[in-house]
Order: structure tokens, then C-alpha cells, then sequence
């Protein structure tokens, strides 16, 4: 079981329906998630070393017992790791701890989240498509931005050009918020999954299949069915092809009964089910 630590108390984090969407682009076995605050927790979470982990120290004096009692447990003990630091520590000890785990994020500088929803983020199921830092550079007009997996992103500020003006841009006040739902860049706010897929092809894929998973339109569902049976749009018996690509795309919103009645007896769905969502499209 993969276990959340927070506040010293470890919860069961919440497991994934099987689904056929595609499969997330760093796939995370049983993962103990720990926001570190007293040396009995960090003993305890550098103990568990065949989990991997991802571990969050908010106070400076924490971040040398973790290099201290991780390389006493011998130096494979978070190898597979993640370290997130929200303080900055003195050089060596940075390059000490980037030695020791897999990967150190430090969110010293960058705009993030209270630690509790910090940890929530990065243990989301959801976690590849959550903002836990930015960090904007004004002179070269970058904004850097750490994702819920650890991995960090690179967006050009221009990208948001149509929704701030780049000419104050540079000292605008970057934050994250909604639990890293949500990317705020001055007053303009954006979304942290559709700023991430802009940038990340396999974010992009996984987003868009879950929203057509949510969308309760007569094409949407009409688009599923017909992927469920393994169908082409040719073989709907009386009703052209590209009807039925403009009904899956919304773009004919009232068919005519005769179209939904054959359209139901193809994908084997009640009519009435087909209408009723034919009336709320």
C-alpha cells in the first residue's frame, strides 16, 4: 500500500480505478510521500528504503539530518528518492543531498504551496498535471515551473502573452494556487493541466482523454461506444460516415430521430438513453 505522512500520521493514499487511459509517463510504484519535520520522522521515512519516496523538509535544520542519517543507513538507502526543499541549504550540502537521492527539487526561491497541500499535490493521482513551484526570470522571460512528479518545465512568457501584457511581466507576482491546480501570473490565472499540455505532448494526451471520459455530449458518448465495439464510422448501417464524425464532434447537435434510432441500434444503447442526452447536448 502506498502511504501519505502528514502531521505523523500515515494515511492510505487513495488507489486508481483500472481504466484503459494511458499509462502516466513515469509510472510510481508503492511511494511513501513525508513532510519531514523531527528527527524521529526522518529516521523513520530514510528507514523505509525500499520504498521509493518523496520527502519534503520545510526547516533548514532537518535537511542535514536527512544527508546525516541517510548515508548511515549506507548510500542506497533513498537512491530511488525525491528530496523537496522549500529552504535553501549551503552549497555543499546541496551537492551532498544530489549525490544522495534520485532527484532534489528546491523551491527555495519559487512561488509554491503550503506544505500540507504540497504533499497532497505531489501524492495526487493527478500529480504529472499539479504546479507545486514557479520561479519567473523577467530578463530572459522564462518562467520555470516544477510539477507535482518532480519534473520541471520551461514555458516562454510569451505563451500567456494574450492574457498579460509583457511589458509588466517581468515584475508580476507569480503563485501557485488550488493545491497546484492553478498557475496565477499577476490577475491572470490559468490552468496548471492545459499550461503543462501546451508543452507536454504526453500530458496533452492523457488530458484530452480525460476530458472525453468526462463529457457527457451525444457525440462523446456516441465516440466511446463506437471505440468499445471496435467500429468504424463506415459501418453504421443507413447513416453516412461523415454524419456520424459530425455528431461525435459536435457539430450536429439535433440528428433527426430516424439518425438516433439507427445510431442505437448499431452501438446496441438503449434509444432512450440517446435521446435523453440528445436533449441536454
Amino acid at each position: 500500500m502506498t502511504l501519505l505522512t502528514v502531521d505523523s500520521q500515515i494515511l492510505p493514499r487513495p488507489t486508481l480505478a483500472a481504466s484503459t487511459e494511458p499509462a502516466m509517463s513515469a509510472h510510481r510504484e508503492e511511494t511513501l510521500f513525508a513532510w519531514l519535520k523531527t528527527p524521529r520522522q526522518v529516521r523513520e521515512a530514510v528507514e523505509r528504503r525500499r520504498l521509493q519516496s518523496v520527502l519534503l523538509v520545510t526547516d533548514p535544520a532537518m535537511v542535514e539530518l536527512v544527508a546525516r542519517d541517510t548515508l548511515r543507513l549506507g548510500p542506497l538507502a533513498c537512491a530511488r528518492g525525491t528530496l523537496v526543499l522549500t529552504v535553501s541549504p549551503r552549497a555543499s550540502l546541496l551537492a551532498a543531498l544530489q549525490a544522495i537521492f534520485r532527484s532534489v527539487v528546491c523551491l527555495a526561491a519559487a512561488a509554491t504551496l503550503e506544505p500540507r497541500d504540497l504533499v497532497n499535490a505531489m501524492a495526487s493521482s493527478e500529480a504529472c498535471g499539479r504546479l507545486i513551484g514557479a520561479m519567473l526570470d523577467g530578463p530572459s522571460g522564462v518562467l520555470a515551473l516544477w510539477r507535482g512528479d518532480a519534473r520541471s518545465l520551461a514555458v516562454p512568457i510569451v505563451w500567456f502573452s494574450t492574457q498579460i501584457d509583457l511589458d509588466r511581466a517581468a515584475n508580476a507576482v507569480v503563485a501557485i494556487r488550488s493545491g497546484g491546480q492553478e498557475l496565477a501570473i499577476g490577475e491572470a490565472v490559468f490552468c496548471s493541466d492545459d499550461v503543462i499540455a501546451a508543452f507536454d505532448p504526453d500530458h496533452r494526451r492523457r488530458l484530452r482523454w480525460r476530458r472525453w471520459q468526462q463529457d457527457t455530449t451525444l457525440g462523446a458518448m456516441v465516440r466511446r461506444r463506437r471505440h468499445e465495439l471496435g467500429l468504424r464510422r463506415e459501418e453504421f448501417p443507413g447513416i453516412d460516415a461523415k454524419t456520424v464524425a459530425r455528431i461525435e464532434r459536435g457539430e450536429i447537435l439535433r440528428p433527426q430521430r430516424e439518425t438516433l434510432r439507427l445510431i442505437a441500434q448499431c452501438l446496441g444503447l438503449d434509444l432512450d438513453s440517446l435521446q435523453r442526452c440528445h436533449a441536454a447536448t
